[in-house]
């Protein structure tokens, strides 16, 4: 018997689909291995009226976090870095602590400052040989024929040249051993301080890393460490200079005219304690622009770091706002900080012309009247703008210092 054939029924004879129902499309345990899993799940509901645990609330009940897991969440304030703008820490001990820095450059760094006490030493002759020069050039004129007899400190005029000469030469190459060392011992502490901070840093525990931002440590490193060693050198030698150059110019100057320099003295603190008092009032505001930078260059490596992120939710015109917003502050704060400095920088040359318009006064009637020569004067208002330069440059020194900090 042949097998019958199966016929095909015409599609307009079909049948329309049913759909099927929602139960259908999950699993039910109809295999062996999935009826094993029944008694489990028949026991979920009874679990969970026991817990007291209902299908609204599905937030465990009188369940607190571990201590570790606390302990984790927290970040540890004392490992943060301490900040560039506390000076709670500063004082003396900070001093001797940089002194501390540089104990293995004795010897390299009392080589630089005797050049520096030698240059200063030769400087401060060149008023007073002026002043000389000038006294024998003015008899000259007076009585022509003994002009060959006139002498500067011992020597005749033309070997007084010839050596005063040769003492700058001196003073030159003093300058540029003192300048020498000082670059070499700054390099040297910088890459002895970096070597140790980096070394310090990747051995601390990972809560430090949770602290404190890479962009500080990378700063610490690089920038920070350039500013201390700086700060040991080149900034030190700086105020020695600019006291040696006071200190050595009043007293030549009471050498010279005792009455000139103490008029000068009556006029010089007043000026002294207001270049003090708004001082003070520069440094919050350069402080205050630090700040501000600070927080700028933050906001840029944060924003720059997720700007994946931005780009996905289209929030790029959001972050040049914000960045603006910052730049705008930062430009108020430069600002401020140009009209002060402005300010205090033209009332302290208006105080110096001033002084110096008085001596000048004062010096002529007392040459008029035969109690000056005319070299001892023009000696007295040199040292007067060494002085005053000396005062100016160490204000500077010390501003530039607070800014870069």
């Amino acid at each position: 018997m042949l097998p019958r054939v199966a016929r095909l029924s015409p599609l307009w004879h079909a049948k329309p689909l049913r759909p099927l129902p929602a139960r259908s499309l999950f699993l039910r345990p109809s295999s062996p291995v999935l009826s094993s899993l029944r008694p489990f799940s028949s026991c979920l509901p009874r679990l969970q009226k026991s817990k007291g645990i209902s299908d609204d609330d599905a937030t465990p009940v009188n369940v607190s976090p571990s201590e570790r897991a606390k302990a984790a969440g927290d970040i540890n304030l004392q490992a943060k870095l301490t900040s560039r703008n506390s000076d709670k820490n500063q004082g003396v001990g900070d001093i001797f602590r940089l002194f501390r820095l540089v104990k293995d450059e004795v010897w390299p760094l009392i080589g630089a400052f005797t050049l520096l006490f030698l240059s200063a030493a030769i400087s401060m002759t060149v008023p007073l040989s002026i002043g000389k020069i000038m006294d024998v050039v003015s008899e000259d004129e007076k009585d022509p024929e003994d002009a060959d007899k006139r002498k500067v400190f011992g020597l005749p005029l033309k070997q007084f040249y010839l050596a005063l000469g040769g003492l700058f030469i001196v003073g030159a190459m003093c300058n540029m051993g003192r300048v020498y060392c000082l670059r070499i011992i700054s390099e040297r502490l910088s890459a002895r301080l970096r070597a140790q901070l980096y070394k310090r840093t990747v051995t601390q525990d990972a809560e430090f890393f949770d602290a404190n931002r890479v962009g500080d440590l990378i700063s610490r490193l690089s920038t920070d460490a350039q500013v201390v060693a700086k700060s040991v050198t080149n900034n030190m030698s700086d105020g020695v200079r600019s006291i040696i150059s006071g200190v050595v110019g009043l007293g030549m100057m009471s050498y010279v005219s005792l009455k000139l320099a103490t008029f000068m003295m009556l006029v010089a603190p007043p000026v002294a304690i207001i270049a003090v008092i708004y001082g003070k009032k520069l440094r919050h505001i350069s402080r205050e622009l630090q700040t501000a930078v600070g927080g700028l260059t933050k906001v840029s490596e944060e924003r720059l770091g997720n700007i994946r992120t931005a780009q996905s939710f289209g929030g790029e015109i959001q972050e040049v706002r914000l960045y603006n917003s910052k730049i705008r502050a930062v430009f108020d704060i430069g600002k401020k900080d140009a009209m002060a400095n402005g300010m205090f920088h033209g009332f302290f040359s208006l105080s110096g012309n001033m002084t110096i318009l008085a001596l000048l006064v004062m010096g002529s009637q007392m040459v008029s009247t035969g109690q000056l020569s005319l070299g001892d004067l023009t000696s007295f208002m040199l040292y007067a703008g060494y002085t005053g330069g000396a005062m100016h440059s160490r204000y500077q020194g010390s501003s530039s210092a607070v800014c870069s900090r």
